[in-house]
């Protein structure tokens, strides 16, 4: 018994290593079969397209995943005869946005898409799409509006359009800025031009020493600019001043004698913008920034007389019969009547013609002086404001709409006081 034991077990361990020690043969792996790609049928082959070019494709592997893909163009320059390869570039997006290369008159695009995938195989048949596009132009660059800081620079810019063309020269301009010192007090602008004081004014005609010294001697300053002959001082004399006085007495009828300061309003804007204060007055001195068109007229948002002197309609008197002899006051602002000597001759009698009123105004401002007649007159404007005073956050203004010089001197003197007061500088 012990005997048999002995032989079946040594038979076990017989089987058990024949069995371990022999392997069992597999069949060889499949090879990796490439995958496919298919692009979208937009755009159509041999299509003439602008440069920029949308396009989209798909893959599939039948024995794996797609990993990615691999997309390149070539483009052909029919009128110059060369060609353009570009390298193959990877991606996991099944679409792109080319700015295809097109400095030709007309240009023969191959774009080539090929699928990878999991084991890195490529797609040995790219999908294709064939089309024409016309030649790109390089863009151009201007320097319309700069809003800079203060000092020396020079500024350059360069465009770049949807194609990738780069403008090759760019546009520079070069600017001095001016940093507003405010050391000076008062500035007195006369755009008034004496030799339009003709006809009943004739005796004031050419006499600019004298309106000079009417402002100076009722503001106190001798600080003055004389447009007429000097023109629109530049912001580095502006930036000196506080307070800029801008005057234009004069009357006009013809468009070319229009008062100039719409034409520099641009300039006034910085300077208010910087901090500075602005008197401004004349006659028809509100119609001069919309000469062309009938009164009343509101000011329209985005313009100098709505955003900045906050008044949002204006009228004008009319000139015959001459109806206006002074100012009623408010606001603390005394009354003031016109200088009857000055105008004592036809067609004004004493008064004034063509006043400019403001019906309407924006909020924080105030009302200094109305229009006054006599109980006789007109009544048509006799109450409407045409002095008004805006105070803001960063400057203040005063608009008469009347012409200063005429008012009685003694008068003007207190109008002058008060107007400084009002805005701190008495």
């Amino acid at each position: 018994m012990k005997k048999l034991s002995s032989v079946l077990c040594v038979f076990i361990v017989f089987v058990l290593i024949v069995h371990f020690s022999c392997e069992r043969k597999t069949s060889p792996a499949s090879p990796n079969l490439p995958p496919n790609t298919t692009l979208a049928n937009i755009p159509v082959d041999d299509d003439t397209l602008f440069a920029l070019v949308t396009l989209h494709w798909d893959g599939e592997d039948y024995d794996g995943f797609i990993s990615g893909y691999q997309y390149r163009y070539i483009t052909k320059h029919l009128f110059a005869g060369d060609s353009v390869v570009q390298e193959w570039v990877f991606t996991t997006e099944t679409s792109v946005t080319i700015p295809f290369e097109s400095s030709d008159n007309l240009n023969y695009q191959r774009f080539q898409v090929r699928a990878v995938d999991d084991g890195g195989g490529l797609d040995p048949t790219p999908a294709e799409r064939k089309f024409y596009t016309v030649q790109t132009i390089f863009p151009e660059t201007e320097i319309l509006y700069f809003t800079p800081l203060d000092g020396p620079h020079q500024i350059m810019a360069i465009s770049r359009d949807n194609t990738n063309l780069v403008d090759p020269v760019g546009d520079t301009i070069t600017v001095l800025l001016v940093e507003p010192s405010f050391e000076r007090e008062i500035l007195i602008i006369d755009e008034t031009d004496e030799a339009l004081f003709t006809g009943g004014l004739g005796a004031y005609k050419d006499k600019d020493a004298l309106v000079d010294s009417f402002y100076t001697d009722i503001f106190g300053t001798s600080d003055a600019w004389d447009f007429q002959s000097n023109g629109m001082p530049p912001k580095s004399l502006l930036g000196q001043y506080k307070l800029v006085i801008w005057h234009a007495d004069n009357p006009y009828s013809n468009e070319r004698d229009v008062h100039k300061l719409p034409a520099h309003i641009e300039d006034i804007k910085d300077y208010l913008h910087v901090g500075g204060d602005f008197i401004m007055g004349g006659w028809r001195i509100l119609k001069s920034f919309a000469q062309s068109e009938a009164f009343p007229k509101a000011f329209e948002e985005g313009t100098f007389i709505h955003d900045y002197l906050h008044i949002l309609e204006a009228d004008e008197s009319i000139l015959i019969p001459t109806d206006f002899n002074g100012c009623t006051g408010f606001s603390g602002f005394s009354d003031v009547k016109v200088d009857s000597v000055k105008l004592a001759e036809f067609p004004y009698f004493g008064k004034l013609g063509q006043i400019n009123v403001m019906p309407r105004r924006a909020g924080f401002t105030d009302v200094i002086y109305t229009y006054a007649n006599e109980l006789s007159g007109l009544p048509n404007w006799r109450g409407e404001p045409t002095g008004i005073r805006y105070y803001g956050t960063s400057f203040n203004t005063i608009v008469l709409g009347f012409p200063l010089f005429f008012v009685d001197k003694s008068d003007a003197f207190i109008m002058a006081d008060e107007m400084l007061h009002s805005l701190g500088y008495r």
